[in-house]
């Protein structure tokens, strides 16, 4: 059973693996001799879904049974997985509204607008599609629609493309704040800073002696560009601002250490603590 001494059960697999394998499962329907694909719809609490597969209308002959129309210079007379599952809602697609779709290959342009279209925020697919894969890519991110690929081997995903919004809500906002922290020679008696920082509830350390075994130093402006990876990838307690990363932003757009975190630091740690929740 994979069962620990606590109980708990270790083999136990996470939502993305089960629908990606429920997409797989359901893509051998298909009456396609070219390409097997599967499609689920689930809903944002992983409690709704919706199949699909591709394939011929109801009632048409099946391509694997007549051969391909396109062997015969005709047109494709298949329906995309996609689609399919869209029209398997019955009328009801707000039930996915804002969430998952999970397709074995990466959905064509006029797939990844319907799935637009239906609400969908997340598309995790397994397999490239690569005739048309640049075209919904430009889909999805102008639609604000998160892209990431599933990795059997990891058992996760990996972001391609992270949603276009540039909004970050308070509560977003406030847990990256905790995620910062400075060491006094920062603030060069600055009293004013100190407390507005304290507000905000970063983190004030005398010494390096003091940090987290997880905090990781910024001391460049390199090191800023790392920020986002780090929390998608590992686990970050606290991201310290050094005296050197001062001494190199005071020299640019910013009037002090408050204005360089709300400007530059806020965003890329919020956009790294959201899209870290979907590396399950």
């Amino acid at each position: 059973m994979g069962l620990t001494e606590s109980g708990k059960n270790n083999n136990r697999i996470s939502w993305d693996k089960t629908w990606i394998d429920i997409a797989r499962i359901i893509s051998q329907r298909t009456s396609c001799i070219k390409f097997q694909v599967g499609c689920v719809l689930v809903s944002t609490n992983n409690r709704h879904c919706v199949l699909g597969y591709n394939g011929s209308p109801s009632g048409a002959p099946n391509c694997c049974e007549v051969g391909c129309a396109k062997n015969a210079g005709g047109r494709c007379r298949g329906c995309h997985a996609e689609i399919n599952t869209i029209i398997n809602c019955h009328g009801s697609p707000g039930t996915f509204e804002g969430g998952t779709a999970y397709v074995t290959i990466f959905p064509c342009n006029d797939c990844a607008k319907a799935l637009c279209q239906a609400g969908i925020k997340r598309v995790v697919y397994a397999d490239d599609y690569p005739k048309e894969q640049n075209d919904g890519l430009y889909v999805f991110f102008e639609n604000n629609v998160r892209v990431e690929k599933w990795d059997e081997t990891k058992k996760c995903t990996t972001i391609i493309r992270s949603d276009n919004s540039n909004e970050i809500s308070l509560e977003l906002k406030n847990r990256a704040y905790k995620l910062i922290g400075i060491t006094d020679g920062c603030l060069d008696g600055y009293t004013e800073n100190q407390k507005k920082l304290k507000r905000l509830g970063v983190m004030q350390f005398a010494t390096c002696s003091e940090l987290y075994s997880d905090a990781i130093l910024l001391t460049d402006k390199h090191d800023i560009d790392t920020i986002y990876d780090c929390l998608v990838n590992q686990y970050v307690a606290i991201f310290i601002i050094t005296r050197e990363l001062m001494n190199h932003i005071k020299e640019g757009q910013f009037t002090d250490i408050v204005d360089f975190i709300d400007r530059e630091l806020i965003p890329i740690i919020a956009r790294g603590i959201q899209d870290s929740l979907y590396q399950r």
